[in-house]
């Protein structure tokens, strides 16, 4: 009966003992923690003191979930984390566990904002326009408010489309690496708005008429609505031909303007033929109009035959190589 006794007693202090122990162990949850991605135990989420020999390590490798996505969020319930420990052969009840809550994971990343993209937009649209940077607008149609992407060394580049004017509506695309590693690809569209000084019609201009700096005003105009390339100085107008008529006040656009021929029909030319050193020539007549290179066809006043000849200038107009000297007879040389 006495061994029993003693038995009992020295059960009840182990017992004590134990609880003693295990009452000093301190688990303090953090209900908000960044975490990275894969498997989440317990020491990451909480800051744990014991003054049991190597409880503190049991209770840090005790796995409570997963990460979520990068950007994400999950919840760890307390309940199941009290079950993960009792899994793992350990006791909550004599823990002191503060503050008892659920708790929110997110995972490392690295955030990327929408207004950055638009700024890098707006950086690429002025280097690239001749005009000052409070002339011009530029709207996204998407911005994103941010993009998230895996941590590490984030880089963002631009993918420009051939032969982009970036004037009207406009489309970017941004590359998103992460380390060197493509992880996201973001298409933006811009509506850029350019406010410049372009040239409008005074009056009527008729078709064929050589302009002068009389003909024109300049006026405000956003060049996003012009359709097509505007004319914005002086220096592209004075001596220039229209294409077509004008009504005053209509928009001077860059391909109805040309310039005039170096030759018109009716202008009496120069008509020259190049045999090795010989050179001959004979007066003719432009049949048709033709700038500086062009070739045109031509009469030859002495013999009345008509040729083709290329425009050399204004007043002078050159057979092909190809042509003999003979086909000149009669001229003077």
């Amino acid at each position: 009966m006495k061994a029993l006794c003693r038995t009992a007693l020295w059960v009840t202090a182990a017992l004590a003992m134990t609880s003693a122990s295990w009452a000093k162990t301190q688990i303090a949850l953090n209900l908000q923690p960044e975490v990275a991605s894969g498997p989440v135990t317990l020491g990451d989420v909480a800051r744990i003191t014991s003054g049991e020999a190597g409880m503190v390590e049991r209770l840090s490798a005790v796995r409570i979930g997963t990460a979520p996505l990068p950007g994400a969020s999950r919840v760890v319930s307390l309940n199941s984390i009290l079950l993960a420990l009792r899994q793992h052969g350990l006791n909550p009840d004599l823990m002191e566990i503060t503050p008892r809550g659920d708790i929110t994971l997110t995972t490392h990343c690295n955030r990327i904002l929408g207004a950055e993209l638009l700024e890098k937009a707006r950086e690429l649209v002025l280097a690239a326009l001749p005009y000052s940077p409070d002339a011009v607008q530029i709207l996204a149609k998407n911005l994103p408010e941010e993009i998230v992407v895996d941590p590490g060394d984030v880089a963002v580049s631009v993918v420009v489309q051939p032969n982009e004017d970036f004037i009207g509506y406009t489309f970017l695309t941004f590359d998103i690496t992460v380390n060197g590693q493509l992880k996201r690809r973001v298409s933006l569209h811009l509506q850029v708005s350019v406010t410049a000084e372009v040239a409008v019609a005074a009056g009527n201009i008729q078709r064929g008429q050589v302009l002068s700096a009389a003909d024109v005003v300049f006026e405000p105009r956003d060049l996003a609505t012009t359709g097509g390339p505007c004319v914005t100085s002086l220096d592209e107008i004075v001596g220039m031909r229209a294409r077509v008529g004008f009504r005053q006040g209509q928009l001077l656009v860059a391909r109805m303007l040309e310039a005039p021929p170096a030759v018109q029909r009716g202008d009496a030319v120069v008509l020259q033929a190049v045999a090795g050193c010989v050179l001959i020539s004979a007066p003719a007549v432009a049949k048709q109009d033709g700038r500086v290179g062009d070739r045109i066809l031509v009469r030859n006043q002495a013999t009345g035959k008509e040729l083709t000849a290329r425009i050399i200038d204004k007043s002078t107009v050159r057979v092909d190589v190809r042509a003999t000297p003979a086909r000149l007879e009669g001229d003077a040389s």
